[in-house]
């Protein structure tokens, strides 16, 4: 890893005037989810089988210019680009116009846009790698060492008041689906179906409108989704909090039995972050990547916006396409291998 991070500086402008010094341009941009995450189907919708789906693949937008533009949500009600009245104070001296900037219709990634490259200019000695930090997670999934499985999923065109549950997953050497004791508050239950019940991401208020299904509103989620990815030699497990989750639940394609069009969206605590990096990389000198995760905050953890505050939380979204499994009986150990104790590259 290089022991300089290139961070750029206010130059002689407060937030207001500042702009951007790489302008998103119309053809980079993929377009958001078209739909609202709060928008609830009516009283009556009708509740379809509650069904098993496992995530088959993720996309943080690293294969194409501005690809994490149009992944996720607007997590603070601002469509933040040259005006930047009402948010929070960049860290770090960052610019503010760079780190802060949204994509289209105030969607919030500064995970997929700053964090990731940061990421692989940390484990693989140069962001032009962010690429691989994604396929890695796929191939993750692939190997069947990582994975999110969502239970209790209402798959009619609307539903309401679905309790469902999300569960960090991997296959068993069977090849059978199986969730994480650590995604369980009882994993030790006397049946599986009441340590499934036991879930620690539990989506009380979901609902599915017009085929979608939605974990519960963006500004009153409570929820933490512990994400785990492999990077470089070490496994990280990134702390997603007041995580946000919709997919296509209805519209699964008969040709290949894949249901589309997942986001997740969600919000990091730096200070969780570095503790999570902490953890792995054992006496690592983390000076480095710490200021350079702290100047990619562009929200606050767990409260609205506030120009007289700094920024201590990055927004998070990914992209995923899942599949409709059979039910989920196995509950497995994760079994990751010791930190090499360096993370440096």
């Amino acid at each position: 890893m290089r022991k300089g991070w290139w961070l750029p500086v206010v130059m002689g402008c407060g937030l207001v005037c500042c702009t951007r010094s790489d302008e998103l341009e119309e053809a980079d941009l993929v377009a958001p989810p078209a739909r609202n995450p709060n928008a609830h189907p009516p009283p009556n919708g009708s509740s379809g089988p509650h069904d098993f789906f496992a995530v088959r693949s993720f996309d943080l937008g690293q294969g194409a210019a501005n690809g994490w533009a149009g992944i996720g949500y607007d997590r603070d009600g601002l469509d933040t680009h040259d005006d930047l009245r009402g948010h929070c104070r960049p860290a770090n001296g960052s610019d503010a116009g760079e780190m802060l900037e949204d994509g289209p219709g105030g969607v919030d990634n500064s995970f997929a846009k700053n964090v990731v490259p940061m990421l692989a200019e940390f484990s693989l000695g140069d962001e032009r790698q962010a690429p691989e930090i994604e396929s890695s997670l796929n191939a993750s999934v692939d190997e069947g060492i990582a994975g999110l499985i969502f239970s209790h999923v209402a798959s009619g065109h609307n539903a309401t008041a679905v309790d469902a549950f999300g569960y960090d997953a991997l296959r068993t050497k069977a090849g059978a689906w199986a969730v994480t004791d650590e995604s369980l508050l009882d994993p030790a239950a006397p049946t599986s179906s009441a340590s499934l019940a036991s879930g620690k991401l539990h989506f009380v208020d979901s609902y599915v409108t017009d085929g979608v299904w939605v974990s519960g509103d963006v500004l009153s989620s409570t929820q933490l989704l512990a994400f785990r990815m492999r990077l470089g030699s070490i496994w990280l497990t990134v702390p997603v909090r007041r995580p946000v989750v919709t997919f296509d639940a209805e519209a699964v394609d008969p040709e290949n039995g894949v249901s589309t069009n997942g986001v997740v969206s969600g919000e990091i605590s730096v200070d969780e972050l570095v503790l999570a990096l902490q953890t792995q990389c054992g006496e690592d000198d983390l000076t480095a990547i710490v200021d350079a995760l702290r100047g990619a905050a562009d929200l606050l953890a767990g409260r609205a916006q506030s120009p007289d505050s700094t920024c201590d939380a990055i927004s998070f979204g990914l992209r995923f396409d899942a599949i409709p499994i059979d039910t989920v009986t196995e509950i497995a150990a994760v079994d990751a291998a010791p930190s090499s104790g360096t993370c440096v590259h």
